[in-house]
C-alpha cells in the first residue's frame, strides 16, 4: 500500500541489490546462511531425503547491481520522482548491524538514499500491525515441519500479512496445496506458491537463515534443541556426574 515499495520495480531493485554473502560472511559471521527463498534449508518437502529447498531451488533472485540499478531507474520514470527509503528495524546491535549494511548495499548498488529508523522490538511489531512502515527488517521461525509455517504467513487475510499482500494466483495455489493428498502434487503447488511470492510479486527480500551456537556440558545428557515448534526439550534431560 506504500506509494514507493508499491511499485514492483522498487522490490526487484531490493530483491537485486543485497549481497546475502557478504552479509553472512562479513557481518554476521555465526554459520548463518544466504536466503536463497522464503523457506530454509531443512524443511521438509516431498520426502525427508527431498527437502523442500531442494525440490524447489532458488526463488530469490541473484546478487545483481546492475540489474537493481536498472530496475530502480525504471522505477523512478514510472514513480516521477527519486523516491528515498526507510527502514524499520529492531534496537539490538544485530539489528543496527544489518540495518546498517541493508543501507549501504542499497546505497551503492541501487542508487537510492536510506534512512533507518530504530525502535524497540515491540514498537517494531506494532508499526508493522499498523503498516506504518516502508522497509523493515524482521525473521519468522518455524512452528512445524512444513513450507505453510512460512507461506501460510502472506495469504490476503492473514493476520501476519504485514506487507498487505493480495495475490489472487498466491491464494489460489496454497488453499489447492490445502486439500491436496498427493505428497508430491502438494509439494508442486506450495512451490508454485514461493515463486509467485519471490519471483511475481517480488513482496519479500529474503536475507538470510539464521544459525544457532551454543554450548552444553558433557554431563547433561538427553537434552534436545528443535529446530521448530518448541526449542527447548529438557523431559529426558539428565545429569551425570
Amino acid at each position: 500500500e506504500n506509494e514507493v515499495t508499491g511499485n514492483r520495480n522498487v522490490r526487484i531493485a531490493l530483491q537485486t541489490g543485497i549481497d546475502r554473502d557478504s552479509l553472512v560472511n562479513e557481518v554476521l559471521r555465526d554459520g548463518s546462511r544466504a536466503s536463497e527463498g522464503l523457506v530454509p534449508f531443512g524443511v521438509a518437502g516431498t520426502s525427508e531425503q527431498d527437502t523442500f529447498r531442494e525440490f524447489v531451488g532458488r526463488t530469490v533472485r541473484e546478487f545483481n547491481p546492475e540489474e537493481a540499478t536498472q530496475s530502480w531507474n525504471q522505477a523512478v520514470e514510472e514513480l516521477g520522482q527519486e523516491p528515498s527509503l526507510e527502514i524499520l528495524t529492531d534496537d539490538t546491535s544485530t539489528a543496527r548491524d544489518i540495518a546498517t549494511f541493508l543501507q549501504s548495499q542499497i546505497q551503492e548498488n541501487i542508487g537510492a538514499q536510506v534512512e533507518i529508523t530504530v525502535t524497540p522490538f515491540d514498537e517494531r511489531l506494532e508499526r508493522m500491525r499498523e503498516g506504518d512502515f516502508q522497509l523493515v527488517v524482521g525473521g519468522w521461525g518455524a512452528d512445524y515441519n512444513d513450507p505453510t509455517t512460512f507461506l501460510d504467513l502472506w495469504i490476503s487475510d492473514s493476520s501476519f500479512n504485514d506487507i498487505s499482500l493480495n495475490s489472487e494466483a498466491y491464494d489460489q495455489a496454497l488453499a489447492e496445496a490445502r486439500t491436496e493428498t498427493d505428497p508430491q502434487a502438494r509439494v508442486e503447488l506450495l512451490a508454485e506458491a514461493e515463486r509467485v511470492l519471490m519471483q511475481d510479486e517480488a513482496a519479500l527480500a529474503p536475507l538470510y537463515y539464521e544459525n544457532y551456537s551454543y554450548l552444553v556440558k558433557p554431563q547433561l545428557n538427553g537434552y534436545f534443541r528443535h529446530p521448530y515448534g518448541a526449542e527447548l526439550n529438557l523431559k529426558y534431560a539428565s545429569l551425570e556426574g
